[in-house]
């Protein structure tokens, strides 16, 4: 469990133009920020030992406990929402890079947010557009991070009939010695801000890193879920704009993220 006490103190001299909210037990950081965006759009982060209600990609529930990290961040990219496209991707990178550093293992991008390490998955982004404008959009970023070793973090309620949503196994991360959560966790939240406010001036060279982690391997095969439909096809790797690609029938297909998902035929079917 996180000592909030201490994490303020390392926030507050790391990132002391930025708003931090931290909480015990909260339904939801993402919802809480959510709601700040709406009073006031200031760079903020949100974090909880306990989340309640909190939710991932198309409402799916996501639990934690105290050895889970849940968290948020409200942050101004300087595009406008129509160029956000590969943004979530590009937060599951740089979270992933600044992991590796840090903890014992290696870690895994599985497209469009999620991160695994070789035991199963070990978190997830939920990226949620909350302003805009011509030049700029303010977005909320919700990440859970799995430290436990029991199986309750990473649960998600499947919804009848969405057979994309079958569980995933769960793996933990674990800090390498001596590291403490508090540094760490104030780390990627110093890390983060500063990648997603430097959105603007990124351009598809990320693309390249993303590849070194992909969870899946070009030509593999995989079932794409999209729109209630699936298909299987072979995976082909990332496009510039971070949609993913898959051989469908002979035929190249990009899927963006979202209501899309993919999953490797020999791992979980």
């Amino acid at each position: 469990m996180l000592n909030l006490e201490r994490l303020e103190i390392l926030l507050n001299a790391r990132l002391p133009s930025v708003s931090s909210y931290l909480f015990e037990e909260i339904d939801s950081t993402n919802a809480f920020l959510k709601t700040v965006a709406k009073q006031n759009l200031v760079e903020s982060v949100c974090v909880a030992n306990f989340q309640a209600a909190g939710y991932g990609q198309r409402g799916r529930n996501w639990l934690s406990n105290g050895d889970s990290w849940t968290f948020s961040l409200l942050v101004k990219v300087g595009r406008p929402v129509h160029k956000l496209a590969g943004i979530a991707q590009y937060i599951a990178l740089e979270t992933a890079l600044f992991l590796e550093t840090e903890i014992s293992g290696k870690l895994f991008l599985k497209w469009p947010n999620d991160l695994f390490c070789s035991e199963g998955k070990v978190g997830g982004i939920l990226t949620e557009v909350v302003s805009y404008s011509e030049g700029n959009c303010w977005l909320v970023i919700g990440i859970g991070l799995n430290f436990s070793e029991q199986n309750l973090s990473l649960k998600t309620t499947v919804d009848a009939g969405d057979s994309s949503a079958l569980s995933y196994p769960v793996g933990f991360l674990i800090l390498k010695n001596d590291l403490e959560d508090e540094v760490v966790l104030a780390g990627l939240l110093q890390h983060l801000s500063a990648c997603v406010g430097g959105y603007a001036d990124e351009n598809s060279s990320w693309i390249r890193r993303f590849k070194k982690l992909d969870y899946f391997s070009v030509d593999q095969k995989v079932i794409v879920y999209d729109s209630g439909q699936s298909k299987i096809g072979l995976y082909k790797g990332l496009a510039d704009n971070g949609e993913v690609l898959v051989e469908i029938d002979g035929e190249i297909m990009n899927y963006q993220s979202g209501m899309t998902s993919i999953r490797a035929i020999e791992k979980e079917l």
